[in-house]
């Protein structure tokens, strides 16, 4: 895999900070009309609440997306640079890659099929992998539930087949919601684990090198 540059990971740090301000202005709009709709019951308002509502789930979603490919990269990083020993095929699919021969006998390369939430505890799994921790994600908390539920609103969203398709109850944008703040605690934690890993090896390798050059260099 070629490994990440500086620019890359500017870029990648600027279209997730970009991604998660779109979340904070969608859900502020949701909140608003929300409560104008409270003081002042109108279809208009019911309307407006609705729109805000399928552009939060969509920025919740376009946010979580770009995270779990941005984190599955830093993990495999991290994997390689301490040695965690990972497979070709799960680097592959880190990058959201994978190959087929055709019918010519050439292989081809395409974006990788996987399901959003397989694909998000294997980031998860790859961040385990880079922690070297025999501790696993919890599939029972409740803001993963809550994403199962807001991945079948998203769903429905991106393939609407009647006008109920694209109404969204105040319980599905919760639970969205939920979901949102469950999976952006879990990547923090996760990554700052890491981090103070990586930073607690740095601070040993330097010990070690300090402890073999003192005795040569006796001014240092």
């Amino acid at each position: 895999m070629e490994e990440q540059t500086g620019e890359d990971e500017g870029n990648t740090s600027e279209l997730i900070l970009t991604l998660g301000d779109d979340v904070d202005r969608c859900l502020y709009e949701v909140e608003r009309v929300v409560e104008e709709a409270k003081k002042n019951p109108t279809a208009t308002g019911y309307d407006d609440c609705q729109f805000h509502s399928r552009q939060l789930i969509r920025a919740i979603f376009a946010f979580i997306e770009a995270v779990t490919f941005s984190t599955k990269l830093k993990a495999v990083m991290y994997c390689g640079k301490y040695e965690r020993g990972l497979t070709d095929v799960e680097v592959l699919f880190a990058m959201d890659r994978e190959y087929e021969i055709t019918d010519k006998g050439e292989v081809v390369g395409r974006p990788a099929r996987i399901r959003l939430a397989d694909n998000i505890r294997f980031a998860f799994v790859l961040q385990e992998r880079a922690l070297g921790t025999a501790e696993k994600f919890d599939a029972n908390t409740e803001w993963w539930s809550n994403l199962k539920t807001a991945i079948k609103v998203r769903d429905r969203l991106m393939h609407p087949k009647w006008p109920k398709d694209v109404h969204i109850t105040g319980e599905e944008a919760v639970a969205a919601v939920n979901a949102y703040h469950g999976f952006r605690s879990q990547v923090v934690t996760s990554f700052a684990a890491i981090k103070n890993m990586a930073k607690a090896n740095n601070s040993e390798h330097l010990s070690i090198r300090v402890g073999v050059i003192r005795p040569e260099h006796p001014t240092l």
